[in-house]
This record gives C-alpha cells, sequence and structure tokens, in this order.
C-alpha cells in the first residue's frame, strides 16, 4: 500500500485521487494560485521576493527566483526529498471535514529543524497530500500547502471536530 493510499483511507476513508501532483501544481497555477515559496533542506533563498514556475513533473519542479538587482537564479527540487510548496488560496479551495498534522523535518524559519502543519484536507492524490493549512503567511484567506508524501513526511489524521 502506498503512502498515499493509506493516509487517504485513514483520514477521509476512500482512495487517493487520480492526480500526479506535476498535474495538480500545474492546475493550481493555471486557476491564478501563486507559489509563494518553498520550503525544503536546499532551497537557498531565506525570503524569495519572487518565484516564477518553469517547469513542473511528476518527480521535480524547476523554478526562477527574483533574487534583486541579479536577475533570477534556476533552481530544481526533487519531490523524492523533504519538501512543502506553499500556495496562495483560492476562492474554489474547498477544504474536507478531515483535519491531519503533518511532521516535516524541515524548518519554516532558521531557529526551527522541523515544522508541525496542521490543516484540513483538499486532497489526496498519487504520492501528495494538499492541505489547507491554519498558519498564515501573510495571506488573510489562508493558505494551501501542497506535500510530496516520502518516506521524511509523516502524516497524523486528526478527529474531527465536529
Amino acid at each position: 500500500m502506498s503512502i498515499s493510499q493509506r493516509v487517504s483511507e485513514e483520514c477521509l476513508g476512500v482512495p487517493p485521487q487520480n492526480i500526479s501532483i506535476g498535474t495538480r501544481i500545474r492546475q493550481r497555477i493555471q486557476a491564478g494560485s501563486e507559489l509563494l515559496n518553498i520550503f525544503s533542506t536546499s532551497f537557498p533563498f531565506e525570503n524569495a521576493a519572487a518565484i516564477t514556475v518553469l517547469e513542473v513533473t511528476n518527480t521535480s519542479i524547476r523554478v526562477g527566483v527574483a533574487t534583486g538587482a541579479n536577475g533570477q537564479d534556476v533552481f530544481v527540487q526533487r519531490f523524492d526529498q523533504p519538501i512543502a510548496l506553499l500556495f496562495e488560496k483560492l476562492a474554489s479551495d474547498k477544504p474536507t471535514n478531515s483535519r491531519v498534522l503533518v511532521k516535516l523535518p524541515i524548518g519554516f524559519s532558521v531557529e526551527t529543524s522541523e515544522t508541525n502543519l496542521e490543516g484540513k484536507i483538499l486532497r489526496v492524490g498519487k504520492g501528495f497530500i494538499e492541505i489547507l493549512t491554519d498558519l498564515n503567511f501573510g495571506t488573510p484567506q489562508g493558505s494551501v500547502i501542497v506535500i510530496p508524501l516520502n518516506k521524511f513526511i509523516q502524516v497524523i489524521c486528526l478527529d474531527d471536530e465536529e
């Protein structure tokens, strides 16, 4: 059983959706959801002014990062590494009632080496989970985080609060 199957069946009671991470990221971008940040152990930009998605596959994302006067650096992040992609929430994002805690071995700030994200599941697809997080990253309507499910990521289903 894949991680996606386990998470989807334990937390939602249904199989994962038949959509790949590359397709889902492209859908978000086409719908106008801006990629706000990439959290990973290897993303070298603490405060990226602007991130432009150049290419998305089912195994990696390639982005251009505005670096001020120096123009743009190109960065590639593989999905088999610990990574979380922070997107702007869309009005069409309708979460399920299922809450999860996602434990990532990466810090969202310099002071931390791991992050616990809590939120409602938007979808579980082939090899990824998409959640509407409770954390406010300067987006008052909330933020959406797409996380590739791999050996570094732990997902814990939380009891419904209803």
